[in-house]
């Protein structure tokens, strides 16, 4: 079998969230396992999964993967914000084996949930 070979689609966030908080982050896209198997954990597959990067780390949310039908599919991740920090968002998606994948329509969302003093 063949390592993962990763493909990241990321776009950075404009403005700097200047609070703390929570960055809610919504993902839809169309997308297929083009040759692989159908909704497999073995053999030939592919994930995506989203994440927030901040510092040089990587928050990764819940992995999922696709089958061979092109549907649409949505995934959301809740990732805690360093204010004043260049942050990015994307979907990372991940061709294991001898598979290849397709996301096309991809539309990201993110939102802050600000921090409030009691």
């Amino acid at each position: 079998m063949t390592a993962p070979n990763p493909f990241r689609s990321e776009y950075t966030l404009s403005p700097t969230p200047r609070s703390a908080g929570k960055l809610v982050v919504l993902i839809d896209f169309v997308g297929q396992t083009v040759t692989g198997n159908d909704w497999s954990t073995s053999g030939n597959y592919v994930t995506f999964r989203p994440y927030v990067l901040q510092s040089g780390t990587y928050n990764y949310g819940a992995t999922q993967r696709m089958g061979t039908s092109k549907l649409k599919y949505a995934c959301q991740h809740v990732s805690l914000i360093i204010p004043n920090t260049t942050t990015a968002v994307g979907i990372e998606m991940t061709a294991v084996g001898l598979s290849t994948g397709l996301a096309e329509d991809v539309n990201l969302r993110a939102h802050l949930v600000k921090e409030t003093s009691t």
